[in-house]
């Protein structure tokens, strides 16, 4: 009787990932064998069937990879492993979103998870101040001419995990109002004055 050894799959792939990722995962290849893969909690997209798999994972927490070898002479065996999914952040901006040119400095908030890294970026505006703090960032903007503009934020986690949140910031020009009418007067007399009216516009 000829008794054949075991195939010893040992899966190599990154044990830490973050929520929306692609990771891949691969054993070593041996000729005559097959491969049949499983991911709980991940799509396998590419792979099965192989010694190299890739997975995408559409929601955080514990998961694990596992792969059943099959060699040449129909021995089998399985090696398994737990990879942790960490959430994407969410960072949400808030502030106003319309305003006034030459308003002066205004501030947005977002909150953020404790540790992370956060960058902004004010399209069409400049930073003049920003504060990190343990569960709100804090960035104060002066806004640099009229229109529509972006502002977005980038957080980072700990466990290098990133979201972004954006808006747009309507910057309206100031009103200059033209008054029209005798600057010429007598007591008692009755004058009429008059100046543009838009539709915005309020008295």
């Amino acid at each position: 009787m000829v008794v054949h050894a075991l195939p010893t799959p040992a899966i190599t792939g990154n044990k830490s990932t973050c929520e929306d990722a692609m990771d891949s995962f691969y054993t070593k290849s041996n000729a005559g064998s097959t491969y049949s893969w499983n991911a709980v909690g991940g799509q396998i997209i590419n792979g099965q069937n192989t010694d190299k798999i890739f997975v995408v994972w559409a929601t955080a927490g514990n998961h694990t990879v596992s792969v059943t070898e099959a060699n040449s002479f129909g021995c089998t065996n399985i090696d398994s492993v737990v990879i942790v999914v960490n959430p994407l952040p969410q960072p949400k901006i808030s502030g106003k979103t319309t305003l006034c040119k030459n308003l002066g400095t205004v501030i947005y908030t977002s909150p953020v998870n404790s540790g992370s890294t956060v960058q902004w970026s004010p399209v069409g505006g400049n930073i003049v101040n920003h504060i990190t703090g343990s569960a709100v960032d804090t960035l104060f903007v002066t806004w640099t001419g009229g229109g529509k503009h972006t502002l977005r934020i980038w957080e980072k986690t700990v466990a290098g995990c990133i979201g972004m949140d954006s808006i747009t910031v309507t910057v309206d020009s100031l009103i200059t109002p033209f008054i029209t009418g005798n600057n010429t007067a007598c007591v008692n007399d009755m004058m009429t004055y008059q100046t543009v009216l838009n539709d915005t516009t309020h008295f």
